[in-house]
C-alpha cells in the first residue's frame, strides 16, 4: 500500500526515554505507524542470534581507488534502493556476529565487553536494521545500502579531497555507482532484469552532505534516478572546522529546557519505543573509545566542506537537486547548535520537520542518535514522495 503522506511539520521525543509521541496528525499520514515499528521487533524476537548473523553477513567492502568502503545491503523486492549516509564516526561492525550476540547476552557488560563486543559500532547496523523491517511494514518494501564512515582518505584521489573542503562532496557519487554496482551483482547479476535503477536517499549529520553530493552527481550522471533526498540535521552554517569540532563534542545544545506538554502544545495518542535490538545493544552506554574515534572524523580535512555557507558547494547542489524536481526533507532538532542556522539555506519547496522534546528535555544534534526519530524521519522521506 503506497500512501502519500501529508505534512507532518512536528515531531515530539523523549530522548531519556528513547521513545517518540504518535500525535494525531502522525497517525493519520500513516495510519499503521505505530503497527510498523512493532513489526520491526519481529524478526530479531523471533531469532536472536539468527538475526545478529543475517545482520553481520550483509556487510561487504568494495575498493575505491586506494582505499576501501565498508557497506550493508538488506535485502528488499524490486529496483528501488534507500542509501544511506549516516554520520561522523558510525563505522561498520568489525565484530563477528558472536562477538555482537554475546554482548547483548550480558546482564552486566564490563568496559571490557564494550571493548569486545563495540556497542556503537552496532548503532548504525541497527537503525539501518530496524528501517529496512520499517519500511517493509509500511509497504515500501526495497533493498537498504548503508555506506559506512569513516571513508579512508586513499578512496579519494588530491584533488577530489580538495574539493570536498569546499563542500563539493561529488566525488562520494563515484563510491555510490561502486557500492551499488557491488549490491547489484551480490543480490541479481550485472545482467539481471531487476536492477537498481531508482534510489531513495537519507543522510545525517556529516552524512548529510556526503548524500547531496552524491546524489547531485547521480542526478547529472543520469544513470540512476533519485527519487527523495531526505537529510537529518545536515550542517551548512558553521563558521569552521573546529568551531564544528567543539560543538560536535562539548555540548551542542542551544535554548532552554523544553515546555511542551501533551494535551497543551501537542495531543498524543500513542508512544514508540527504540527497538528490542537497539535497547539490547544500547543499555550499557558507550564504548570507551567513542569518543576519541569521533574526534579524529572530525577533524578530516573534507569536513571543511561543512562550513564557511558562503563558499560551500552542498548549498548548490542542495538547490540543483530542488530545480531537478527532486522532494527534499530536511529534520532539525530544535536545541541543535551542530544544525542551526541551516535551515535558511534550504531551497524554497524544501519540506522540514522539526524534533522537538517533550516538557523538560532538549533535542540536540545527537538526535541522530534517536532511533524511532531517525527511522521515522527516513520514512517519511519515501511517502511524502510516493503518490498512489
Amino acid at each position: 500500500m503506497k500512501i502519500y503522506s501529508p505534512k507532518v511539520s512536528e515531531v515530539f521525543v523523549d530522548m531519556e526515554e528513547k521513545s517518540m509521541v504518535v500525535t494525531p496528525e502522525m497517525q493519520y499520514a500513516t495510519p499503521n505507524l505505530t503497527e510498523a515499528f512493532e513489526a520491526a521487533n519481529k524478526p530479531y524476537a523471533d531469532d536472536p542470534e539468527g538475526y545478529f548473523k543475517y545482520l553481520a553477513n550483509s556487510h561487504h567492502a568494495v575498493t575505491h581507488n586506494w582505499g576501501t568502503a565498508n557497506y550493508s545491503v538488506l535485502p528488499g523486492n524490486g529496483n528501488k534502493a534507500m542509501l544511506i549516509f549516516p554520520g561522523f564516526s558510525d563505522i561498520a561492525p568489525k565484530r563477528n556476529y558472536e562477538f555482537m550476540y554475546g554482548y547483548t547476552q550480558k546482564d552486566h557488560p564490563s568496559i571490557m565487553d564494550k571493548i569486545i563486543g563495540a556497542p556503537n559500532r552496532q548503532s548504525q547496523m541497527v537503525k539501518s536494521a530496524t528501517t529496512s523491517e520499517v519500511l517493509k511494514a509500511l509497504g515500501h518494501d526495497m533493498t537498504v545500502l548503508t555506506i559506512y564512515n569513516i571513508l579512508p582518505t586513499a578512496a579519494f584521489t588530491f584533488t577530489e579531497q580538495l574539493q570536498m573542503a569546499r563542500g563539493d562532496f561529488s566525488a562520494l557519487g563515484k563510491i555510490v555507482e561502486t557500492v551499488v554496482d557491488d549490491a547489484q551483482d551480490r543480490l541479481h547479476g550485472r545482467k539481471s532484469e531487476t536492477q537498481f535503477d531508482k534510489l531513495h536517499g537519507f543522510g545525517m549529520s556529516l552524512g548529510s552532505s556526503y548524500l547531496i553530493g552524491a546524489a547531485a552527481e547521480t542526478k547529472r550522471d543520469g544513470r540512476r534516478d533519485i527519487l527523495s533526498v531526505t537529510v537529518q540535521e545536515p550542517i551548512l552554517a558553521q563558521s569552521g572546522v573546529f568551531k564544528l569540532l567543539g560543538n560536535f563534542l562539548g555540548s551542542d545544545a542551544i535554548g532552554g529546557k523544553s515546555t511542551a506538554e501533551a494535551g497543551k502544545d501537542y495531543r498524543q495518542v500513542g508512544t514508540i519505543h527504540q527497538s528490542e535490538l537497539r535497547a539490547k545493544v544500547d543499555r550499557a552506554g558507550n564504548e570507551p573509545l567513542w569518543l576519541f574515534r569521533a574526534a579524529m572524523a572530525g577533524l578530516r580535512l573534507r569536513n571543511r566542506g561543512m562550513t564557511h555557507p558562503q563558499k560551500n558547494q552542498t548549498i548548490p547542489a542542495l538547490h540543483y537537486l530542488a530545480e531537478q524536481g527532486v522532494p527534499l526533507l530536511a529534520a532539525f532538532g530544535e536545541n541543535s547548535g551542530m544544525s542551526v542556522g541551516t535551515e535558511n539555506l534550504l531551497p524554497k519547496g524544501t519540506d522540514v520537520l522539526h524534533i522537538r522534546s517533550v516538557k523538560g528535555g532538549q533535542a540536540p544534534h545527537l538526535i541522530d542518535e534517536h532511533e524511532p526519530a531517525v527511522v521515522f524521519t527516513a520514512a517519511t522521506g519515501i511517502q511524502r514522495a510516493t503518490r498512489d
